[in-house]
Parts: structure tokens; sequence; C-alpha cells
């Protein structure tokens, strides 16, 4: 039955992005050639990705696909290669805060061994944009390994280490404004967490928590939360695993999930160990105290039980499905420096693992950073890449984890066959069907646009049919 499905979904998908979106498409160059030979001079220019010209869509789930930003003429600028920053989603941006690239201490420019910028890399017109930069006022200089959170279209930025790392670690909260680019960092009181690098944070009702971290000497998993109306830390809970069996060991780069109910705390570990998947130990939010969750292996395989190897430094999403939460994991790497490329899934109804078969890593990647809006579509980038020898990477992937609403899956197509969306208004997206939510997530630009009579109401196939099916 559920092959069945998927199948009259495929059969949708490909009937929909290649005839009717490619139709609307062709139609309205078409219309605004004809308007250019009628002596108007603002022709449209599309600009089509050679890609998108010359190859049909596909939605293809659980594939990693590598987004070739590097060879758009769109793009003249995007990061360089960095380990050790982070990104998060919107419905319409991945944005990159910070990182750190080795190969500028060969070239003698210290001040350049940390990125204190911030990128955003727009969805529909797949194009990069520096948002702010180190002149911009309270851009903090600890920018590897912090944690950053997104919420109500605000970028929590929190902790981290300057260079050389552990000599300057911070415990400062810091708000990026995205709408009017600036930052602000928090003046807090209360019982402060120790300055840390390699936590992790999430936003619970009024809260940030945030678990764990190191100084580069010292690990903690210990629990601290900011109320962030009244701007005050208070400290939680006291990992002592040396006194309380339960308690969880201290630790850095891990990933958390959160579920409104606890904070599970995956992997992590130190410069000498990394620590099991196996158990997740979870802060219950309730009680304030440490539940230990046993995952269950994926069956079909043999090596290592079944289960993921014990990893820290790796990448982890969540999102929201009929089943519930589930979490995808990526790369990473061990305590004998053996590097992952390898793809897993938890399903946290059944605490019950899958190593994903059709997708993998082109090579073992740690130190990178992805995120999802929520759909189920994770975007990975950076890190350090294991080849033939260590390098830094600037590559950005792109995967479908889950089966989404077939209304993303036909603006995933949309998009596929027009990156420039963003030279209509919004009024002329809107007239032509396309729902409000995807509309919002295009940058329109005001300054250029085709009169709303350019786009055709009246085709046969409207494009608003496309999002009627879910």
């Amino acid at each position: 039955m559920i092959k069945t499905i998927f199948s009259v979904i495929y059969f949708l998908i490909k009937l929909l992005s290649k005839h009717i979106i490619k139709f609307f498409i062709m139609e309205t160059i078409s219309e605004n050639e004809n308007q250019t030979e009628q002596g108007n001079n603002e022709k449209m220019d599309w600009d089509f990705c050679d890609d998108a010209r010359s190859t049909s869509y596909t939605f293809r789930p659980y594939e990693i696909v590598k987004i070739n930003y590097c060879g758009d003429i769109r793009n003249s600028e995007y990061p360089s290669p960095r380990s050790g920053h982070r990104v998060v989603c919107s419905n319409s941006n991945l944005y990159c805060l910070g990182g750190f690239n080795l190969t500028h201490v060969n070239r003698g420019n210290i001040s350049r061994l940390l990125f204190r910028e911030l990128w955003e890399y727009n969805f529909v017109t797949r194009r990069w944009t520096k948002k702010m930069d180190h002149k911009v006022k309270d851009m903090p200089e600890e920018l590897a390994s912090n944690a950053v959170t997104i919420h109500d279209d605000v970028l929590i930025a929190y902790g981290g280490t300057g260079y050389p790392f552990g000599q300057a670690c911070s415990n400062n909260t810091h708000f990026f404004s995205i709408k009017k680019p600036f930052v602000k960092r928090l003046k807090v009181s209360g019982d402060l967490p120790t300055p840390m690098y390699g936590p992790a944070i999430v936003v619970h009702d009024r809260w940030l928590y945030t678990i764990g971290g190191t100084t580069g000497y010292d690990y903690s998993c210990d629990v601290y939360r900011l109320d962030l109306y009244t701007k005050t830390w208070e400290m939680l809970y006291i990992c002592q695993p040396d006194r309380r069996e339960d308690d969880p060991k201290g630790r850095y780069r891990h990933e958390i999930v959160y579920d409104g109910t606890h904070i599970y705390v995956l992997g992590g570990g130190t410069s000498i160990t990394a620590y099991s998947l196996k158990e997740i130990p979870a802060f219950n939010l309730k009680t304030n105290t440490w539940d230990m969750f046993k995952t269950k292996p994926d069956v079909t395989l043999k090596v290592n039980g079944g289960y993921p190897e014990s990893r820290k430094c790796y990448s982890c999403i969540q999102y929201k499905t009929e089943k519930g939460i589930e979490a995808v994991i990526a790369g990473g790497y061990t305590e004998n420096d053996n590097a992952f490329s390898d793809i897993w899934k938890l399903t946290f109804s059944n605490m019950e693992w899958k190593l994903i078969r059709t997708a993998k890593l082109p090579n073992p990647l740690y130190f990178h950073s992805a995120s999802t809006s929520g759909n189920g579509c994770m975007y990975l980038f950076g890190g350090i890449e294991l080849v033939n020898d260590l390098s830094r990477t600037n590559d950005l992937f792109k995967m479908w984890t889950t089966i989404p609403k077939l209304s993303e899956m036909c603006w995933d197509a949309i998009t596929y066959y027009n990156p420039n969306l963003d030279r209509y208004t919004e009024g002329d997206l809107l007239s032509i069907g396309i729902p409000k939510k995807f509309v919002e997530r295009v940058p329109v630009a005001q300054k250029y646009s085709p009169s709303s009579s350019s786009v055709r109401k009246n085709n046969i196939f409207n494009l608003y049919s496309c999002f009627q099916i879910d």
C-alpha cells in the first residue's frame, strides 16, 4: 500500500514538474520576449542554471545531493572553506555563523583565523549573501564551536572559543537580527555558566537551556538556563558522575534533540574519547533530573551490533512526522580519529536506529554543521574532509530525510526550474496561485519586476493546482 501511494506521488511530481511548471515558465518567458520585440526594453532575464535546463526534476528522498553554487555565475561571493561553524535554517534561508580555517596561519594572517561573519543562503535563489562581518558592533570574537539556534527569525548564539582554542572561551549570549541586521550582546545576571565551547542549546518556553561544553581542559554536562524575559541565568543541575552513576559524563561537540519533555544528549566526547549512541541520557524538563533511554539497533546490520559507532563533532537535525520526532545524524569522528561518512536516522517513538543505506557523504567529514527548517530537508555545510589528507571544505549538500507534504515537493520542483522568482513582486506570485506561505520564502525584489499582466492567469494548468493535493 505504502509503495503504491509513493508511486502515485512520484508520478504526480514528475507530471507536475516536467510539464505544468515548465509549461508555465516557458510561456512567461515567451510573453516577455514578445513584449521586448514590441519595444519594451526591460526584458526578464530568467538565467536558468544549466543543470535545471538539461535535466528534468526528480524528487529524490534519502539521497545526498551536492549543490553546485560555486559554478553558478549568480554567486559572486560565498563562504570560504571552514570548520567549527554553525548553521541554522528558517523556512527561507540557511544561516552560517563563524568558523575557523587553519590555512590562514600559514599565510600569517592571524586576524582571519576565525570568520567573524554571518552568511545567508536562500533556498529559492540559491545565492549566498554576507549579512554581517567583523565591522558590525557586538560581533563576537569567539566564533568556533559555539552553539546557535533560531527563534522567531532571530539567531541566538551562545558560548564558543577564539584561537588558540580554549584560551578565550565565552559564556555570552548574542542575538542576531536578520531583517534589520544587527547584533546585540545580552546583559545578563544570575548564576552564569562557566565560559566554554562545544555546548548545545535549545529554547523551551521562555528559557534558553545550555548543556555541556569544555574549557579546553575540563568537560561538563551541567545544565543551566537563561530566562529570556528577565535575562537571568540559573543553574539547574551539576553532573557528578563520579558520585552519581546515573549522571552523564562531561562532554563537548555533542548534539541534542528536544521533544518538549526531554532534552536528549547524543554522543559527544572529550579530546581522548567519544561517547556511545546505544544509550542516550536525557534531561527531564519537568523534574530537572536525568533519565536514561536505551535505543534499539538496526537489526539488518551486524557491524557494531547494528548501532552507529560512538562519535563527536558530527551533525544532527530533528523534525516532526506522523510518527513523532525523528533525528538524522551524519559524519563525525571517534577517539582514534576514525572519521565517518555514514548517515543514520533515530525514530524517538520506538528509539530505533536505522542506517540510511541510500545516502552517504562523499568523504568522511567532521566539525561540519547541518540544519533543517522542519520539513525534513537537511542542509549540510562545510567541515573537515578526510580524503587523502585533512582539508576544510565549503561544500553544501541537500537531502530529503523524509517524505514531506506534496506541496513541499511541488515547491521544490518550481524552484528547481526557476531560481529567479525573486524578480517578481509578491502580488505577482500570489496572483498565479502560489500560496502565501511559499511566497513568503521568496526574497522578492520590488525594484525590478514584470507587470502582473505578463503572468498568465488563465493557463490551462494553473499553478494553484499543484498545491491542492495535500
